[in-house]
């Protein structure tokens, strides 16, 4: 059977065009997920094409047009960020006429699968784990099996009925471990970086803002088993990276099993392979246990091999830590970057922060910065300062849309972190607070500068809704006035009272 299978940028709009963003510009490692399903159905037989938007950089689907022409099923994988991009996508092979059918999968379609087959011109969706779900609905669409069979498809009767399938069991670890190594003989060269990898799927927390798909259902590969899968691609993909030895895990956290993480660094020292990671790694998984045996051994054996990790720090005080799950504490995170100092692997460390969290009030969110300058400043790693964005998939995003103030449709636009609206859903500062706690992170960003610390020691930037639309300027020029800027929360985003600024 002839597919084609894809993968799409986070893109946004600049003037008249597209360009990618964030972390696909420039690309930051290939899309494990459409690789590996690319490499099962050619395990199976099937005659794949693998289309990669996001190493091309592009939407369009101009070159490509006549294959998906030809294909039997058209495949495309989305997630929150990149769906505006998909959602093009599709409609470009509507508009010039093409009626191959469109199956959709990734967390986004998972979420949201009655909304996406009712609105647009989408055939199937794959909720959750693909690999089987794929394979079953080719043998579908050949005949060899009813759509209805298909576990996690999401599918439309001839009467239009959306129909939902029974959820599928998830892959064991010893399916994980079966599958065919990723497709990366098809990767463009000199595009990315790396290769990218699970050495897990899913997660044992479930964190009130992340959007991930399997919480609570973590499933480790064995070391050995993970290693020998590392070589294989790495040799692969050999001639096509701009770095052979470097590596990204896409795990949710790859050192949730400390013993596990420690055997593979382990295993990789035993065969001497110098690979590095970028991975996710939780503050407490680098500290000690009570255990004298193991007393820093996991940051021992990762250090050599660590060329940029992300710690999710989330908040500077306590409470904030309890509230979103995170199983940590103040006192912990600083005691995490101090053991990274010691080790000299805390510049390769970003301290993900996020700012104006639904309960928080200016005081709140200065205890984070405070936090995060101070880490900084003392041990050298590095604060991502990032204001807090409604992404769907997460427990406060299910309850923004429980209380009517979110929905799918506010995703479909390119631009959507921009939207004011969508903002003030869960960030409950007002501009002249957000501006106040912008001036206390570009006082911190000074003095780290000047105590020799890089420059790029603490990343940050303001909101995009406020600098669009509440500009320190704007808040001047209306201070005092009869007429001052409104600060409201209704879907039309803004009400500007003041005359003079209107025109």
């Amino acid at each position: 059977m002839k597919v084609v299978l894809c993968c799409a940028p986070i893109m946004d709009s600049t003037g008249d065009s597209l360009i990618p963003i964030g972390q696909d510009s420039p690309p930051s490692c290939p899309s494990l997920a459409i690789y590996t399903l690319v490499a099962v159905l050619r395990q199976h037989g099937h005659d794949v094409t693998m289309i990669d938007f996001t190493a091309a950089g592009t939407h369009k689907i101009d070159q490509w047009s006549s294959v998906i022409a030809d294909a039997e099923l058209f495949g495309i994988s989305a997630t929150s960020l990149n769906w505006p991009t998909v959602l093009q996508i599709i409609l470009q092979i509507r508009d010039v006429g093409l009626t191959t059918p469109i199956v959709v999968g990734g967390i986004h379609a998972t979420m949201f699968p009655d909304y996406l087959m009712n609105r647009f011109p989408i055939d199937y969706v794959v909720r959750y784990e693909g690999e089987a779900a794929l394979l079953q609905l080719c043998r579908a669409i050949k005949g060899d099996a009813t759509l209805a069979d298909v576990g996690n498809l999401s599918w439309r009767k001839p009467n239009g009925q959306v129909v939902h399938n029974q959820t599928a069991p998830l892959l064991t670890v010893d399916e994980l471990v079966a599958m065919p190594p990723p497709a990366y003989d098809l990767l463009p060269p000199e595009i990315y970086p790396g290769v990218s990898l699970q050495t897990s799927r899913g997660c044992s927390f479930n964190c009130s803002f992340c959007s991930t798909a399997f919480r609570n259902s973590y499933r480790g590969i064995p070391p050995i088993a993970f290693v020998d899968r590392m070589e294989e691609v790495m040799a692969m993909a050999e001639s096509l990276v701009l770095d052979p030895s470097l590596m990204q895990i896409v795990d949710d956290e790859w050192s949730l099993d400390r013993k596990r993480a420690i055997a593979i660094l382990d295993e990789l020292d035993r065969r001497g392979n110098q690979v590095r990671f970028t991975f996710d790694s939780r503050a407490n998984d680098f500290l000690t246990t009570g255990n004298p045996a193991d007393e820093e051994q996991y940051v021992a054996a990762v250090a050599p091999h660590t060329h940029r990790f992300l710690v999710g720090a989330e908040c500077g005080y306590d409470e904030g830590l309890q509230k979103i799950g995170k199983g940590t504490t103040v006192a912990k995170l600083e005691g995490c970057a101090k053991l990274l100092a010691k080790y000299g692997i805390a510049q390769c460390a970003e301290y993900s922060f996020i700012l104006g969290l639904p309960w928080e009030g200016k005081e709140e969110v200065l205890k984070t910065v405070r936090l995060a300058a101070r880490l900084a400043l003392k041990y050298g790693v590095q604060p991502l300062l990032q204001w807090y964005c409604q992404i769907p998939g997460s427990l406060l995003w299910d309850n923004a849309w429980k209380a009517g103030k979110v929905s799918a449709a506010m995703y479909d636009e390119f631009g959507f972190f921009r939207n004011l609206y969508l903002f003030r859903t869960a960030v409950n500062l007002t501009p002249e607070e957000i501006w106040e706690v912008m001036d206390v992170i570009y006082t911190s960003h000074s003095l780290i500068v000047m105590s020799g610390r890089p420059h790029e020691a603490l990343h940050y930037r303001p909101p995009a809704p406020i600098e669009i639309n509440y500009p320190p300027e704007r808040l001047a020029a209306t201070e005092g006035s009869a007429n001052p800027l409104i600060w409201t929360r209704d879907k039309r985003d803004v009400v500007v009272r003041s005359q003079k600024l209107a025109h």
